[in-house]
């Protein structure tokens, strides 16, 4: 199926659960519930918010350092919300916008395999930390919640699976067995001649990886003490929302809320439309609260995001890229080689 045409299902979809979700729940009960709203709890959600960003940047600088390349913290700032818009309208697990943010390294003199390296490892951190984090949620979930049986069994399953996918892929890594290269193979994608050039690309990738797990070990804790900062700042910034609404939540309830908002981020359609919604009054019914509380929340979420974004396009306008040509550029090379990835235009410094 062609990649526009699919963009604008996912849409569409997104657009249908939005309609069927606001009118069930009228959008004044919504609004209601933000009728005692606190000029400090707002201030302290956005500090939160921008701390969480802070984080996610000092953990991809750190990364880069390790790499032998130092690039301005500033400069990976913007770098990181210009991926973080084109990630967020595009389909899919918010990974779309990381070929960009390798691209914009070579600004600051970083090749594009070295970029995407450093985009690469970033996520393996993300993938490894949240998962070990979401199975220990799910397991404190389990004992301490009285949850309807088949969601039990489905947030069990999907505990075991996150970490058993974290387990297989760091055994792997550490082995040096070329977990991507196996994956690549087994699906018989090196077969396609369009992704004929990526096995050379995933081996180096690869190879990289090994190395800084490995020999990196000092950059690696580090990274992984930034991600448990994240991780905090995660629990405040949700913790904030939540008060804002005039609700006071314990730790456990506070993660059940955004773990289930990372369940809403799994599907690919784009901006959560719908799923964010579905999610919140999901997880509000389990806690016994209004439903109408939790679209206030995912109205918060979707808010937050939202601003990130158009940030995020602000910067890209200043590089040099016109937001329409990207898109495109993005849709036709997402998942190809790295040689025509690299024909997005971005204007020298």
């Amino acid at each position: 199926m062609d990649k526009r045409l699919a963009a604008c299902l996912y849409f569409g979809m997104g657009f249908l659960f939005l309609f069927f979700v606001f009118l069930k729940f009228p959008i004044f009960d919504v609004f209601k519930q933000f009728s005692d709203v606190s000029f400090r709890l707002v201030m302290l959600f956005i500090i939160a918010s921008l701390g969480i960003m802070v984080c996610h940047t000092w953990r991809w600088w750190i990364i880069i350092r390790s790499l032998g390349y130092y690039v301005p913290f500033l400069s990976l700032f913007c770098y990181k919300l210009s991926g973080f818009g084109m990630s967020f309208v595009l389909p899919g697990p918010r990974i779309a916008g990381d070929p960009l943010r390798a691209k914009l390294l070579g600004r600051k003199g970083v090749p594009f395999s070295d970029g995407l390296t450093s985009v690469t490892i970033d996520r393996t951190i993300i993938f490894g930390s949240s998962g070990v984090f979401f199975f220990i949620g799910i397991i404190l979930l389990l004992v301490n919640f009285a949850l309807p049986t088949n969601l039990r069994y489905l947030l069990f399953l999907a505990g075991l699976v996150t970490i058993g996918a974290v387990v297989v892929f760091f055994y792997y890594l550490l082995k040096e067995e070329k977990f991507f290269i196996k994956i690549f193979k087994f699906f018989r994608l090196h077969k396609l001649k369009i992704l004929k050039n990526i096995e050379k690309n995933l081996d180096k990738i690869e190879s990289d990886l090994e190395f800084f797990f490995k020999k990196n070990r000092k950059y690696f804790i580090l990274s992984m003490f930034i991600s448990l900062f994240t991780w905090v700042f995660m629990y405040f910034e949700y913790k904030f929302s939540t008060t804002i609404l005039g609700y006071d939540f314990n730790l456990l309830s506070v993660f059940l809320i955004f773990s289930f908002v990372g369940i809403a981020l799994m599907f690919p359609i784009p901006m959560t439309l719908g799923t964010l919604e579905l999610s919140q009054i999901s997880v509000f019914t389990i806690l016994g609260i209004d439903k109408s509380a939790g679209l206030a929340l995912s109205l918060i979420i979707r808010t937050r995001d939202t601003i990130w974004a158009l940030i995020g396009f602000i910067f890209i306008m200043i590089y040099g890229l016109k937001i329409k040509d990207t898109l495109v550029k993005i849709f036709k090379n997402n998942g190809q080689n790295k040689e025509k990835i690299q024909n997005i235009n971005i204007k020298s410094q």
